[in-house]
């Protein structure tokens, strides 16, 4: 995985992606997949079942992500993020990267404390490539509306606890 050209192991993970019923064209190009999840797994089965959410919605939050990450706290840096990233005129690891640095900054906080809940919002579980790279693979409109489920998630959570 590591040692091919990105397009030619595309060509062999697609057929992952047909069998478990994952439609690879409702998401990233398999080559940029490829780029960003071929050092972290080792199997093309395990490349295509850990990118499903980069071309299928999640039903839900992972409970103890949900938990440690979308609490009341993470609610600001959430819309900032969602403001910030909704006004950028590119879509690509470099700006990305940027706007949540730039957003940490801003806020004044660490990173984890904007890239964590982001995570959370865009994958539903804590555990995804770097924060800037699965954004892009997400995509923006998707992005953005995997966001705001987040943030309705947080205010639902703090509402039931006032």
């Amino acid at each position: 995985l590591r040692e091919l050209p990105s397009e030619e192991v595309a060509g062999h993970l697609s057929w992952q992606f047909d069998d478990l019923g994952i439609d690879a064209s409702n998401g990233p190009a398999l080559g940029d997949l490829v780029g960003v999840q071929g050092d972290r797994v080792k199997t093309l089965r395990e490349m295509a079942e850990q990118s499903r959410g980069f071309y299928v919605d999640f039903e839900a939050f992972d409970a103890g992500a949900a938990k440690k990450h979308l609490r009341p706290v993470a609610e600001e840096p959430l819309k900032a993020m969602a403001a910030k990233l909704d006004s950028l005129s590119e879509w690509a690891p470099e700006a990305l990267d940027t706007a949540v640095r730039e957003s940490a900054a801003e806020l004044e906080v660490g990173m984890g404390k904007v890239a964590q809940p982001l995570r959370v919002a865009l994958t539903g579980t804590a555990i995804s490539p770097s924060i800037d790279k699965t954004l892009w693979l997400v995509g923006r409109e998707r992005s953005l509306a995997r966001i705001q489920k987040a943030i309705d998630f947080v205010q639902a959570r703090a509402a039931a606890s006032s």
